[in-house]
């Protein structure tokens, strides 16, 4: 009797002792909830941009993709006008997905704000622009190009994409747009709003706290490049940290489920949009990093960076991550020729 009380007590004594540490953690966690909620409504009333943003997105029930295009939404943000077709796509409204004919060759285009025409008309994005490059280069061919990019997408969404969806639209060829900010499923913008939520805060800040301390060890103990220009900086340190893992994971998984399909894949770099006409370009090494990445998984590999570097910066972009129309037009024809030269 005396040992099935003192078990008893020791349940007491350790009930009491957790369960203001519980108490603790719940709370801290509903204060973090409503923190992070305040902060982006902020950001929401300062920033007009993101505003319009959520005027054409809306919450994923998909904890991979977090949020998606609203079909149907259209918004114009600096002069662009954005309309989302009824499949949720920024692109024409897809006509006959399921009833593919003898001579179409249909491409699948995966990636983020770059493939998507962020701060370009719809028609000059290199998605739009290839399907009428093809068109010319293959008369014989009905060429239709399905763009499936959503911008602030990372390498995991897009792929989920092809997974849910891509292989429904019976591609011939499946081309995925590598942005060097891939690794990065949290952007900084959409992702965190729409999941803000969702995600245990406790955790999720902790997991940047010790992220971003570690990658100070890191540069302090020698083990990261330390370069003069921040934004290298940063792709270098996302490239190299697990956050590359990301991607890898990416990669697996979209060979495993083209393979299945006996689809094959292009994988297309766009560069960091800082650099002059005949100088070094200073990511080349991340290029290269993705390049024996797609190797490996016996994806044909194409970098648009020796084509666009044929020209300053500022003739082909309007910033450092997104082609201007000239930049689309250039990335389009680049694919094309790829395309066209024979095996």
């Amino acid at each position: 009797m005396n040992e099935v009380v003192t078990v008893k007590r020791k349940v007491i004594y350790i009930t009491m002792a957790v369960l203001p540490l519980l108490v603790l953690v719940i709370a801290a966690e509903l204060h973090l909830r409503a923190e992070t909620r305040q902060w982006y409504e902020k950001k929401l009333a300062k920033n007009r941009a993101l505003k319009n943003s959520l005027l054409i997105h809306r919450h994923s029930g998909d904890p991979v993709l977090i949020y998606e295009l609203t079909p149907g939404a259209e918004v114009s943000k600096q002069g662009i006008y954005y309309k989302i077709n009824q499949a949720g796509f920024r692109d024409d409204e897809f006509t006959r997905p399921n009833d593919k004919q003898t001579n179409e060759y249909r491409i699948v285009v995966l990636g983020d704000s770059v493939a998507w025409g962020w701060g370009v008309e719809m028609p000059q994005a290199w998605p739009q622009q290839l399907e009428r490059q093809l068109s010319s280069a293959m008369p014989d061919k009905q060429v239709v190009v399905y763009n499936l990019a959503v911008n602030g997408y990372s390498t995991p969404q897009e792929v989920r994409v092809m997974e849910k969806i891509g292989f429904s639209y019976q591609p011939d060829l499946v081309i995925l747009n590598y942005v060097l900010n891939d690794p990065e499923v949290e952007d900084g913008g959409l992702s965190w709003y729409f999941q803000a939520n969702d995600r245990i805060e406790i955790l999720f800040k902790g997991k940047l706290l010790c992220s971003m301390l570690f990658n100070i060890i890191k540069a302090e103990m020698g083990w990261a490049p330390k370069v003069a220009n921040s934004a290298m900086d940063h792709f270098y340190v996302t490239h190299q940290s697990d956050l590359f893992e990301n991607v890898e994971r990416g990669f697996d998984d979209l060979a495993d489920m083209t393979a299945r399909h006996r689809v094959p894949v292009m994988v297309m770099v766009t560069p960091v949009f800082q650099f002059a006409k005949g100088q070094a370009y200073s990511w080349r090494e991340i290029h290269q990093q993705v390049e024996r990445l797609s190797t490996q998984h016996r994806f044909t590999f194409l970098d648009v960076q020796p084509l666009l570097s044929q020209f300053d910066s500022a003739d082909v972009s309007f910033d450092p991550i997104h082609p201007n129309a000239e930049g689309h037009k250039l990335i389009a024809s680049a694919i094309r020729d790829k395309l066209m030269v024979k095996p």
